[in-house]
């Protein structure tokens, strides 16, 4: 029917007689897709897709992926192995069709602003559109009238300058699964060409590096930037640490040459806010 959230499709169970809604992660709405039952509920029952049998006619077919050839879903469940993301795992979007996932966005605006916000389609503010009205001209803001928002950035791919990971138990920099765990990445393919670069090198250096993710057991949140000249950040999240870790973490992150490298050290237990003071390596 919908996706509802980034990595879910959301689609009736016919078989429950109860009307339960099932959540199937890696569909897409159209997709006809063999699931796993992982979950059930009182109201709902969440599944995993395993197979692709028939694509959506919304669906394209992302080439690079290693598994969309055969209609393999399997890399979308959680794994209990450590095997890195593919490249296209965490942005299942990437998979739709750019007009559906422009209309998807749009809809999760006009619903936030019934739903939280209050209003109704005839008391929603004026759209700013591109054709302006007229001072004694009014038009009440439906779903309709959305004002026609085009992509943010040029491209689909590679447009975004900052990035916020995790480190696994490795010390590579990954993403956060649905069961809590953080999985390594292989790429980043929304990041600016050159944090994705960056990304690859840490996780590179991880599994060639004695004492890696011992020296790095004190970072909860690694924040990659870049700006446009090229220059990068990386700002480290930590547990309070002395100033020889510091200074060991600094010394482990030289290779990478990041043209800015700092620390900030967060108190408050699971908080991945960067707080003041803030310590640079450069």
């Amino acid at each position: 029917q919908d996706v509802l959230f980034l990595s879910q499709g959301a689609v009736p169970l016919p078989e429950e007689e109860s009307g339960r809604t099932v959540f199937v992660y890696g569909a897409l709405p159209g997709d006809v897709v063999r699931f796993r039952v992982q979950k059930k509920k009182k109201n709902i029952v969440e599944g995993q897709a395993v197979a692709l049998l028939t694509p959506s006619p919304k669906r394209r077919m992302v080439t690079s992926h290693p598994y969309t050839q055969n209609g393999d879903l399997s890399y979308l469940g959680d794994k209990s192995d450590d095997d890195a993301l593919s490249p296209h795992d965490g942005f299942p979007l990437l998979s739709w069709e750019p007009a559906e996932q422009k209309a998807w966005k749009m809809r999760r605006v006009h619903e936030a602003l019934v739903r939280v916000g209050g209003f109704s389609d005839s008391t929603l503010p004026k759209a700013e559109d591109a054709s302006p009205l007229t001072d004694s001209e009014t038009e009440p803001f439906s779903a309709s009238n959305l004002p026609n928002i085009d992509w943010i950035a040029a491209e689909e791919m590679h447009y975004r300058n900052k990035i916020n990971l995790r480190l696994t138990p490795d010390g590579r920099l990954g993403d956060t699964a649905r069961n809590g765990k953080v999985r390594p990445l292989s790429s980043y393919v929304i990041a600016a060409p050159i944090l994705e670069q960056k990304l690859q090198q840490w996780n590179g250096l991880a599994l060639q590096t004695p004492h890696w993710a011992k020296t790095l057991s004190a970072v909860r949140m690694v924040i990659l930037r870049v700006n446009e000249k090229g220059e990068t950040m990386a700002a480290l999240v930590t547990d309070p640490l002395s100033s020889s870790q510091r200074n060991a973490i600094f010394t482990l992150l030289q290779p990478l040459s990041f043209t800015v490298l700092c620390q900030g050290q967060n108190r408050r237990p699971g908080d991945v806010r960067l707080r003041e003071p803030i310590s640079y390596a450069t």
